[in-house]
């Protein structure tokens, strides 16, 4: 089982919008469900796959506290999901005041998940990098970064390497596995802030580019992933690329 922490600094960079998409190419290209996870209170990842966020019983917050997972996990049929519902946003916290091991809160609770035989894991992270990202990073050992190629983006990946050299210094495996350029609208700023990743972080940056697509921001408000919603969208085409190229380097 490989796990993967899908992260940014910065919110609105397409984090869910791509773990929601990857998992369900991934489904559809082996016909293996992944499992997601919802670390974000905002509970888009939640609602992005058809689940209302009032209604979700026990979530993410549950699970770490212990409630097994046969108690928070569905089934979407393309995917497992691990949600979030408002009440997440305690997670944060409860984690800071633990007094010991609150890197790896979550670490503790991925036995569990993996005797369950999934290929992948997918952790959808808020939109900073607090105490609840930092557990994921440590959980997945994997980072992989939504990066949009506008102005600070190079800022922000900085900070987010910082921090996984900070979690390395702690004793503990990580890596950035993947930065994936999303709302690529092919601009001079795009193409220059890319080449300044590429120049950083030449092994972790994929060749696939995300483009800007109405249908990427319709179908959650519809419940499903783009290959359902919008099969012959170039939002389809970027995450069926974006899927064969993920495989090939983590299948």
């Amino acid at each position: 089982m490989k796990a993967y922490a899908v992260a940014n600094q910065k919110g609105g960079v397409a984090k869910t919008t791509t773990v929601h998409n990857l998992a369900a190419g991934i489904f559809e290209r082996t016909g293996n469900k992944p499992l997601l996870v919802d670390l974000d209170p905002q509970c888009n990842l939640t609602m992005a796959c058809g689940l209302s966020s009032d209604e979700v019983g026990k979530s993410f917050y549950d699970f770490i506290q212990g409630a097994p997972f046969d108690q928070v996990g569905h089934d979407l049929g393309y995917a497992d999901l691990i949600p979030a519902n408002h009440g997440c946003v305690h997670a944060e916290s409860w984690i800071e005041n633990k007094r010991r091991g609150r890197q790896a809160v979550l670490a503790g609770r991925m036995p569990e998940i993996v005797s369950y035989g999934y290929d992948f894991v997918f952790f959808d992270c808020p939109g900073n990098l607090g105490f609840v990202t930092v557990n994921a990073m440590v959980a997945a050992a994997r980072v992989l970064v939504p990066l949009q190629c506008e102005y600070y983006a190079l800022e922000g990946m900085a900070k987010l390497a910082e921090e996984v050299r900070a979690i390395q210094e702690d004793g503990k495996a990580v890596e950035i596995a993947g930065i994936i350029p999303t709302l690529w609208n092919g601009t001079t700023l795009n193409r220059e802030v890319r080449n300044e990743v590429r120049r950083a972080f030449a092994e972790s940056l994929y060749a696939v580019r995300i483009r800007r697509n109405v249908k990427l921001g319709e179908a959650p408000s519809h419940g499903k992933h783009v290959f359902e919603y919008a099969p012959e969208s170039h939002g389809a085409m970027d995450y069926s690329e974006l899927v064969r190229e993920f495989l090939s380097r983590e299948g």
